[in-house]
């Protein structure tokens, strides 16, 4: 009691003392939150509190720890290691002589070895040097490219360095004789190869065998009649019979030689069919086959014998095309799997990388649009445990064993990183805790509330507002001119049942995974950039495929709305449009400029054997072994046709009268004066006339045989034209993008970015690292240094004309100085066009580098006003562009920067490189610079 008596004496005085200093101290004490009561805690939840408390060791060291007991010693500086050298790499070793069959060792010797040429630098080959760490998948833009397999010229530089190697090593055996030649001492260990008196060694490569000669050979061999018995002990094999069996031991060795000879005998014989189908499967696995069709209508009852530890296993029963597609990953196969949307492809994809995971190997998921792959980045995080995320403006996680990445960055042989460095040190080397507490704060407490993600001037922008109060009631609305931060809010709502009516375009049928229950068309008509037209069979499909979601919905719906007060469309567009033939592939491959300077750099890859493989030459491909069996028939003809001796002459007593048997007298009298446009056409007439008699002369009037031996003469002309015209169709030159290749490198070689031999020259290089903008029109601005009397908002403001795309009808307010830009600019691309022009180059709309007739300004002072630090509310006031192609032009001219950025770290222009570093910096801030939700 007197303990309790102190305490509360205590508080009665500490009271007094606060009422002093605050009158109304106890106002302050209603204000605190107070604690919730307590609640009485079991004894194994104290247990489980002490240990977690004292017995658990922390996951973090304590800064506090770390600033008392983290000690640095300043290494000395020795100025005399500035005038030693590196050591270099050694270019000799140490081998053994040996003597004797035996290989006995007598001594040793000192060789040189060569050093490996074949680096990232200069080889495409996969068994080159490995890069160093710092080019860890980012690689570089100098490194060459593996070569893709199937290219002949690349086989063919492969199989003749093998050759050359192989004569080398043969010459180099030839040159000793005795037991020099016997022991190889070029080799590591120099052993023995070749025994005395042999030629050559063992072959250890493994012999091809084909089953069907296996086939033929069992089957020979079953149809021979047997052969007689030998005869035993000079007795011939009728008196065989009269011989009987010994006794004793002689039984078990015969059954031990039974099992010798059963041991050298195969298990298993190829199976036997007629000769027939022997013949017609030889033939099939003859022909050149890149992909084997499977029938997904067949079931497949065996599927879990066939694959009875599956990677990955799902809820629900797999489709029969999945338990394919599932079965082939499994044996290796290369899986390629066209179904409609939402059949479940992506069932495929998950499996092919949790099959990678298994085998610790890697795997890529690649997408055309960057929220797609966003968002498969936040579903497989979910699903996975190492994943990780490439594009052009993100990177997580590179060295995960799965990727994803857009096919942009798939597409370049070298990937980009952020080179910022973030400092955790001062100068003074003590940690610095800024960016932890700042954390921290946010974290924790009252200022947990005020963490947002956008900047209170940008949530007042219009898009958002309105945005913010159709979700209030469930509705929302996905276009491409919105902000990406707000499309990610709104599929992510949608995702989580949220939104239960979505206004969107065809696009985010396209781009996203997101079923729904019902799809609504409100119209079945839409405009292609030209005219008004019925939707297509596959844009039907791919919209409508959204409709039912898999294990909720039985079916799935799709209502198509008459617009106005029409009536319903005819049935026969409906069935066209919904049960039509889908849209015919097309080849989408184009020759690029930076693709030419890219291949050209790399000598063992021919654009000749990339344009082959192409799809747009797919059919002419396919008819190769066609043409080359037609040539083979012909040629065989050739040899058939008999030949004489006979003089290749015209008779004039026989030739002319066949001529004139074919002349028509009675020709109507024409002024060809008035359709003969070539100024030739005279010379050409001479021209044949004057052959024509001298054809008459001939002095072949002898031979009886004349109209037998033109008849010789004119099959073999005509079967000689027949190969020429295949081999003509077999070539290079009958190639449908060579033409264009060849007008393409004729505009490179005339603006000097290659050489008369097709070297890549300064401006070849720097125009290999370009890939988001004209590479012509800005190699050349870069080259004649026009950025460099601009500052850096202003040159942000004129790259922004390389791409932006988009139609406005606000005509931009430019300063006198960007004015004198776009003046530069136009005059350069004028001059590239008009080379262009020259050799006949046909450039699509996106190759177009037209600056005059598009309105490819129309971004300038939006992005100039942007760079000098205007807020986003405000630069939406300055065009008629929607907020989020403002957004999508700004980060491609991030994009853009970066690669003027390392142009000048090519050419050397240290003040430029400078600029472009200056210029991202500031136009990737505020909502420009806002991370992706799904990250």
């Amino acid at each position: 009691m007197e303990g309790l008596a102190q305490a509360f004496e205590r508080v009665s005085l500490a009271a007094d003392s606060a009422a002093v200093k605050n009158p109304d101290w106890i106002d302050s004490i209603l204000e605190e939150q107070r604690p919730r009561k307590r609640t009485r805690r079991t004894k194994d939840e104290l247990k489980q509190e002490l240990e977690k408390e004292f017995l658990t060791p922390s996951p973090a060291f304590n800064t506090q720890w770390l600033n008392e007991l983290q000690q640095r010693w300043d290494a000395p500086i020795n100025y005399a290691d500035l005038f030693e050298l590196a050591p270099t790499q050694t270019r000799t070793i140490i081998r053994f002589t040996r003597e004797g069959l035996e290989g006995r060792v007598t001594g040793y010797k000192e060789i040189t070895v060569p050093a490996n040429s074949a680096t990232a630098k200069n080889s495409t080959s996969l068994l080159r040097k490995p890069a160093n760490r710092a080019d860890f998948v980012r690689g570089a833009a100098g490194f060459f490219p593996f070569a893709p397999g199937g290219l002949d010229g690349v086989e063919a530089v492969a199989a003749a360095e093998d050759d050359f190697l192989q004569s080398q090593q043969t010459e180099r055996t030839k040159k000793h004789g005795g037991l020099d030649r016997v022991l190889n001492f070029g080799v590591e260990g120099g052993l023995l190869e070749i025994p005395p008196g042999f030629a050559r060694g063992l072959n250890f490569k493994k012999k091809a065998s084909t089953d069907k000669q296996n086939a033929e050979d069992v089957e020979n061999a079953l149809g021979e009649e047997p052969a007689p018995v030998e005869s035993v002990d000079g007795l011939p094999s009728e008196d065989m019979d009269g011989v009987q069996p010994s006794t004793g031991d002689s039984g078990d060795e015969e059954s031990e030689n039974d099992d010798d000879i059963d041991s050298l005998l195969p298990v298993e014989f190829p199976a036997l069919a007629p000769r027939g189908n022997l013949t017609l499967s030889s033939t099939r696995r003859a022909a050149k086959e890149w992909a084997h069709m499977v029938d997904v209508n067949r079931d497949i009852p065996n599927f879990r014998d066939l694959v009875p530890d599956m990677a990955r296993e799902w809820p629900f029963e797999l489709d029969t095309f999945q338990k394919e597609a599932v079965y082939h990953l499994e044996n290796g196969d290369s899986v390629f799997v066209a179904a409609h949307t939402s059949a479940g492809k992506t069932v495929v994809a998950e499996y092919a990388i949790a099959l990678a995971a298994k085998h610790m190997t890697k795997a890529i998921y690649t997408s055309p649009i960057k929220a797609l792959s966003n968002q498969k980045f936040r579903d497989f995080r979910n699903e996975f445990d190492d994943v990780g995320i490439l594009t052009g403006d993100v990177q997580i996680r590179p060295e995960a064993s799965c990727l994803i990445m857009t096919t942009e960055i798939l597409r370049k042989h070298y990937l980009w990183s952020n080179k910022v460095m973030h400092k955790i040190v001062d100068a003074d080397k003590h940690f610095i805790e800024k960016g932890w507490k700042d954390a921290n704060d946010i974290l924790s407490g009252k200022d947990k509330v005020k963490a947002t993600k956008l900047e209170e001037s940008n949530t007042v922008l219009p898009q958002i507002r309105r945005l913010r109060e159709l979700l209030s009631r469930g509705i929302a609305v996905h276009h491409g001119g919105m902000l990406p931060i707000v499309k990610e809010v709104v599929e992510i709502l949608f995702a989580k049942t949220l939104v239960k009516i979505l206004f969107a375009t065809e696009t985010f049928a396209m781009g996203l995974n997101l079923p729904t229950r019902t799809v609504v068309f409100s119209g079945f008509r839409k405009h292609d950039g030209r005219q008004f037209r019925d939707l297509l069979p596959g844009e039907y499909t791919q919209m409508a495929g959204r409709a039912g979601r898999r294990g909720l919905d039985a079916v799935g719906s799709v209502i198509i709305v008459a617009p106005g007060a029409e009536e319903a469309p005819p049935a026969a567009r409906l069935r066209q449009m919904i049960l039509g033939d889908p849209t015919k592939l097309r080849s989408q491959f184009r020759l690029t400029y930076n693709m030419i300077l890219n291949l050209l750099r790399v000598e063992a890859l021919k654009i000749e054997e990339m344009i082959k493989r192409s799809f747009s030459e797919n059919a002419t491909q396919a008819l190769l072994p066609e043409h080359e069996k037609a040539v083979k028939l012909s040629e065989a003809d050739l040899e058939k046709i008999k030949r004489e001796p006979y003089a290749l002459q015209l008779a004039s007593d026989q030739f002319q009268p066949l001529c004139e048997s074919w002349t028509y007298q009675d020709w109507d009298e024409v002024n060809l004066s008035k359709f003969i446009k070539d100024m030739t056409y005279r010379g050409l007439l001479d021209e044949r006339n004057k052959q024509a008699q001298l054809a008459q002369a001939r002095k072949c009037l002898t031979c009886p045989k004349f109209l037998q031996h033109f008849s010789m003469a004119h099959d073999e002309w005509l079967i000689k034209e027949n190969i020429a015209q295949l081999r003509q169709l077999m070539s290079d030159q009958n190639l449908q993008l060579l033409p264009d290749y060849e007008q393409r490198i004729s505009v490179l070689k005339d603006l000097g970015f290659i050489d008369e031999k097709s070297r890549v020259e300064l401006k070849g290089k720097v125009a290999c690292e370009i890939h988001s903008a004209d590479e012509l029109v800005l190699t050349e601005l870069i080259l004649e240094n026009v950025l460099a009397d601009f500052e850096p908002e202003e040159i942000a403001a004129l790259l922004s004309a390389f791409v932006f795309q988009e139609k406005t009808d606000v005509a931009p307010t430019l300063t006198p100085r960007l004015e004198q830009g776009q003046t530069k600019i136009i005059e350069i691309s004028e001059k590239v066009n008009q080379i262009q022009t020259l050799h006949q180059v046909i450039l699509s709309s996106e190759d177009s580098n037209d600056f005059v007739s598009r309105p490819r300004f129309g971004m300038v002072e939006v992005v100039y006003e942007w760079a000098r630090g205007m807020s986003f509310n405000r630069i939406t006031d300055l065009t008629d562009v929607m907020e989020g192609t403002i957004v999508r032009v700004i980060t491609r001219l991030d994009e853009t920067c970066r690669e003027v950025k390392n142009a000048a770290r090519i050419i050397g222009d240290p003040t430029l490189y400078t600029k472009m570093q200056t210029c991202q910096e500031l136009i990737k801030r505020d909502i420009c610079n806002a991370a992706s939700l799904y990250l």
